[in-house]
């Protein structure tokens, strides 16, 4: 797939010069120093103009439109890269006011050479907006993760603040394995301990439905003293009427259900089991922990679904505990019968948590890097080709004096101008698609949250491999014999 991927898009890549090869007519080369510099005619603008549309409106529809699971990713997807296409015809009519803002402080700092920088810049706007193009895109992406990581932390941080009530949570070491039943009852023992809540996780699928249902096992005697839960039909009392075939419905599983409803569930073990909907969560308004599916006791999860052991534990102290001396208890009971696993406070779960998208992120980052470089091998290339155009031109500037270190700046300058209009449209569309992805999340209890200091660097970065990308190309023009640069052809 990557083989037939990569043939396609370079030999669709070669339709548009190679249809412009054959519309120059042959006295042009007869025209001395003659660059072209293609302009966007207003079919071209128009085109750009509705792919942004219709990229905009299939986004909406992956993301209000009902689909769910692989069907939503890919017509997301879809919205995105029409929306990219678009902004990147589009582009060339913003490489002159973008040059101009960036170029503007560049020129004030370094003089004649900003200036130089700043109109070679805009001297082919086409040619600057595809090399832009690649950068726009990887910042874009950049710039989306890290907004809606930022603000997945957020929602996580304010979800423990709001619903977890209890003292600590003890989970499992490595964060993915579960902790042995036996530690909740050993938990119970120690002196100090008020409540013992365990949650177990398993996933079922409800009705009709091709899509897993996440269920949650809890302890329905102790769930209401560590972990506070939000009640759209229903109270805390509710808990104790589940029985054995009573189960809670969130919000987020389905709108359609009301207290009363019967769900048929095909469980992890094969089982087909039947229960009644006691009570209707709203725990969706906050991003909880049993957002978005099941809530049923830890006994029936055992018995229909196979899961006998807790993914972690919640347990609060007992009114008047001294909280360190009994913390200090229960690690030395973890050190001696359970070293797989550790307690965490109200901090120490955030941070967790944290840790956990802050995984992802990084592995994410390092995807996208590759989109980086690649960016960069473009700069590379049209600076390349720019210096080769202009030999002439840049002989002429070393004939009147402009030194090889003022040549140097000049192409240094154009590569940072150039990546910054990369970086600036990028970061708009990474703001765009974080500010769309959000909305249907609001209801899940996500807040959009904007990390303006990695934006900052984010630009910051683009800037610097700009630099870096001239350093090669910058070395030839300033090593250019000055003779033969005007006699050159």
């Amino acid at each position: 797939m990557a083989l037939v991927v990569g043939v396609v898009v370079t030999v669709l890549s070669s339709v548009v010069p190679a249809l412009r090869a054959t519309r120059i007519a042959p006295i042009v080369a007869l025209r001395e120093g003659l660059t072209a510099a293609p302009r966007a005619g207003r079919g071209r603008i128009v085109f750009a103009s509705l792919l942004c549309v219709l990229g905009a409106a299939i986004l909406g529809y992956g993301l209000f439109g009902g689909a769910s699971g692989s069907g939503a990713a890919a017509t997301l997807g879809g919205g995105a890269v029409a929306v990219f296409l678009g902004v990147a015809l589009f582009s060339p009519q913003l490489v002159r006011p973008l040059a101009w803002v960036i170029g503007a402080p560049l020129q004030r700092l370094a003089g004649v050479s900003g200036r130089l920088a700043r109109e070679n810049a805009t001297r082919n706007p086409a040619r600057t907006a595809v090399t832009a193009a690649a950068l726009m895109i990887g910042v874009a992406l950049v710039a989306f993760v890290s907004i809606f990581a930022a603000g997945l932390r957020g929602s996580i941080d304010r979800a423990v603040d709001r619903a977890f009530t209890g003292d600590l949570s003890v989970v499992d070491k490595s964060g993915f394995g579960e902790t042995p039943l036996a530690l909740a009852g050993a938990l119970r023992e120690v002196p100090g301990v008020g409540a013992v809540s365990g949650l177990r996780f398993a996933e079922a699928k409800v009705g009709r439905d091709t899509d897993a249902t996440t269920v949650v096992g809890i302890d329905p005697a102790t769930l209401a003293r560590t972990y506070t839960l939000k009640w759209k039909d229903g109270s805390d009392a509710t808990l104790a009427r589940l029985g054995s075939d009573g189960v809670l419905a969130d919000t987020g599983f389905s709108k359609k259900t009301k207290v009363g409803d019967r769900l048929s569930m095909l469980t992890t073990t094969g089982r087909r089991v039947t229960h009644t909907v006691r009570g209707i969560l709203d725990e969706g308004s906050d991003f909880g922990l049993l957002g978005g599916g099941l809530v049923v006791p830890n006994d029936r999860l055992a018995a229909d679904f196979g899961e006998k052991e807790n993914e972690f534990v919640f347990l609060r102290f007992a009114d008047g505990a001294p909280a360190a001396a009994t913390r200090a208890s229960i690690d030395r009971l973890l050190a001696a019968r359970f070293p797989d696993a550790e307690t965490q406070d109200r901090e120490q779960v955030k941070e967790t948590q944290a840790g956990e998208v802050n995984q992802l992120l990084y592995l994410i980052y390092a995807l996208l890097a590759l989109s980086v470089i690649v960016s960069l091998f473009g700069i590379v290339n049209t600076l390349a080709l720019s210096i080769f155009e202009r030999t002439r031109e840049l002989g002429m500037l070393r004939a009147i004096g402009t030194s090889r270190r003022q040549v140097k700046r000049i192409v240094r300058l154009e590569a940072v101008i150039t990546s910054l209009i990369g970086a600036l449209l990028g970061l708009v569309l990474g703001v765009l698609f974080a500010l769309a992805i959000s909305r249907p999340l609001e209801e899940e209890g996500f807040r959009l949250t904007f990390p303006l200091t990695t934006l900052a660097l984010l630009v910051a970065a683009a800037a610097a491999a700009g630099m870096v990308a001239s350093l090669w190309p910058a070395r030839r023009p300033a090593r250019l014999d000055v003779l033969r640069a005007l006699a050159y052809e």
